[in-house]
């Protein structure tokens, strides 16, 4: 028996190499910044809630921070709440409360999606996007919903005035003053973003157009935005003493000396304009942005600077290597670039307007960005150290070149330019109407574009025609483009097609790719990546397997991927650019796999799922064995082609998973989080 497993052993250690037990990926420094919905000062430690990473905690002022998840089951956070040593955070997906200081989370009651607090009283109540409000005692327990008098349950935000509390809702504005047991229209019927009190008044800043006051207990509201823009979207209100702070989802943040009569800009300093929370530490405001992270204002220099160390909330939308350098552009962050593999990341975005980075090309001299929001293209001569506008004020996905011609995938088509950038011609013969373009792959002199809901059109004239080459693809989108050797590949939401005849014929090739959404494809020196909605997956054998490679990534939403000689970098949705090395990136052996068999998800939890997808060949036998040998779980699912295994009783670790299929044993790793 011991013989056994010693055999059973030494395959594994042979059938997967030493070193990638270990190899997992890693995330780099950055870049730093974010999506920040919300911030609290709770007994002077800071807790910052992003848009897709959890929470941030910093316990010197916003110098450093650090992830502080634990027990967090949902990393879209959207409010805070805190009284004595209790502090509460709203997801997308429930409550949760500390005790800690925001070191540690536990569930607490609700599990829909929060979107405001408020303490009022003895009370803490819980603004829902679609359930209303509900009420607990200060500990978070005995939750009751108290809708009574609510004309509209879609709960913006919320304001506490002695035992008076106002909430917005999309059908206006409403109070209570009897702790919310019932409800009576406030006289305000605009959309309202955010709710504040100060000396007795209340602020309502509306979604377009500045704030508007009454005074507590009145129905009767006047406008309090003289100095803002008139049409201004004011996302969130901080009082902190005499002083108020207005954010704006187009200006930055105002400031007013005079209880809100009168308002001036407040953002020397401040590169995001976009801002979504304010909190103050000590007479110091804090603004958190829609994705520069977090700033502070210094008083003494009368200038607001970033305080990111540590918050990577990044959404990685781009990535290029050009020599040593590699080049990250971001979903209204910037483009950032590293020489020393992820170690250091530094801004590159002087010029550049707050917008999507879709698309990176280096060109000759010069480097070009494609960006959304109908930004167009931009372009550097100095490497991104500056940026000016090249053109093409419209939502650009896709950037790539022939010899002599820039092209640029557009929301309305495709554009040529022959004289760097300074001029741009619709080139559109042969696509279908409206037509979005998402990708582009030169092939010698050859062009190849992926479209929104109409597959891959190719062109043998520069771009100036182009016919369908859709066989087998057509009706889908197709997101990326891929060249390896003499195959085709097309990344779309359904999948990976492969064309082995210039895109005349398209086929699905997704045995072990488990995720189907494709972002991305990226060439390497012994295979083709796929980044997808969920994992990085790398086939070595042309497309005919797929082995899962996102051991170690926090984030498996992959936007972006790009390989500096030995080093893969991976850009995710929600944590910044991760990075492994590709020699040690596969741990599956890809020796044929004539029965598809597909084992998810992995890494997995509590149950993991094993199908074989080839017709004919059900799996008769599975097996999972520690690495002693031991055999830990089992199933014999006959002649089902898809059987589902229990492991929530297995220890987290790596396992090996042998599948009897088609007459032979098919092993890979598993990993158990």
């Amino acid at each position: 028996m011991q013989t056994g497993k010693l055999f059973l052993l030494l395959t594994w250690l042979l059938f997967f190499q030493p070193s990638l037990l270990f190899a997992q990926f890693q995330q780099t420094s950055g870049p730093e910044g974010g999506v920040i919905n919300a911030m609290i000062n709770h007994n002077g430690t800071l807790l910052a809630g992003s848009g897709g990473a959890g929470i941030f905690r910093s316990a010197d002022g916003g110098n450093s921070w650090v992830l502080s998840n634990t027990g967090l089951q949902n990393l879209i956070i959207f409010t805070f709440a805190g009284k004595d040593t209790v502090v509460f955070a709203g997801s997308a997906q429930g409550l949760y409360k500390s005790t800690d200081d925001g070191v540690t989370w536990s569930p607490d009651g609700l599990t829909i999606g929060v979107v405001s607090l408020a303490i009022c009283g003895n009370y803490l109540f819980a603004g829902t996007a679609a359930n209303g409000i509900y009420r607990s005692d200060l500990n978070g327990n005995n939750w009751v919903v108290k809708n009574t008098g609510l004309a509209n349950l879609d709960v913006m935000c919320m304001a506490c005035y002695d035992s008076l509390l106002y909430i917005a809702t999309e059908n206006g504005i409403f109070m209570s003053a009897v702790w919310g047991n019932s409800w009576t229209a406030a006289g305000f019927p605009n959309l309202v973003n955010s709710l504040a009190v100060n000396q007795s008044t209340v602020f309502a800043g509306t979604g377009g157009g500045g704030i508007y006051k009454s005074p507590a207990g009145s129905t009767a509201w006047t406008y309090s935005g003289t100095g803002m823009a008139w049409n201004e979207a004011i996302t969130a209100i901080k009082v902190n003493g005499g002083v108020m702070y207005a954010a704006s989802a187009f200006n930055g943040v105002y400031r007013s000396d005079d209880n809100g009569n009168t308002w001036t800009m407040h953002n020397a300093g401040l590169t995001v304009s976009y801002v979504r929370s304010l909190e103050c530490l000590g007479t110091a405001p804090l603004a958190g942005t829609n994705g520069g992270g977090v700033f502070s204002f210094d008083n003494a220099g009368n200038t607001w600077i970033p305080k990111n160390s540590g918050i990577i909330n990044t959404r990685a939308t781009a990535l290029m290597t050009q020599g040593p350098e590699i080049y990250c552009g971001t979903c209204y962050s910037g483009i950032f670039a590293t020489n020393d593999n992820g170690n250091t990341w530094n801004s590159r975005s002087t010029g550049l307007p707050q917008a999507p980075v879709n698309a990176l090309l280096q060109s000759g001299q010069n480097l070009y960005c494609g960006l959304g929001s109908g930004s167009g293209i931009y372009k550097s001569a100095d490497q991104g150290q500056t940026w000016s506008h090249s053109g093409l004020a419209r939502n650009i996905y896709a950037l790539s070149e022939l010899p002599g011609k820039l092209l640029a995938g557009a929301g309305d088509g495709i554009y040529c330019s022959t004289d760097n950038g300074i001029s741009w011609l619709a080139s559109n013969s042969g696509l279908p109407s409206s037509p979005q373009v998402f990708s582009l792959l030169p092939a010698g002199t050859d062009l190849f574009a992926g479209l929104y809901n109409n597959g891959v059109y190719f062109s043998s004239d520069n771009g100036s025609s182009w016919a369908a080459r859709n066989n087998g693809i057509a009706g889908l989108t197709v997101y990326a483009l891929a060249k390896n050797d003499s195959s085709l590949f097309a990344g779309t939401y359904g999948g990976i097609y492969r064309s082995m005849d210039d895109g005349a014929h398209w086929n699905a090739v997704n045995y072990g790719l488990w995720s189907l959404w494709v972002n991305t494809l990226a060439n390497t020196a012994n295979g083709l990546l796929a980044g997808t909605f969920n994992g990085l997956f790398l086939s070595k054998n042309n497309g005919n397997y797929w082995a899962d490679v996102s051991d170690g990534l926090a984030d498996k939403d992959i936007n972006s991927v790009a390989v500096s000689g030995d080093t893969v970098f991976a850009g995710t949705n929600n944590n910044g650019v991760w990075s492994n090395l590709l020699s040690v990136l596969s741990g599956v052996q890809e020796t044929g796999n004539p029965a598809g068999i597909l084992v998810y998800p992995n890494p997995a939890h509590d149950r993991v799922t094993v199908s074989s997808s080839g017709p004919g060949f059900p799996s008769d036998r599975v097996r999972i064995y520690d690495l002693l040998g031991n055999v830990v779980g089992s199933a014999d699912p006959g002649t089902v082609c898809r059987y589902g295994l229990n492991i929530s009783a297995l220890p987290r670790g790596l396992y090996i998973l042998v599948v009897k299929c088609a007459g032979m044993d098919r092993q890979m790793k598993l990993l158990v989080e």
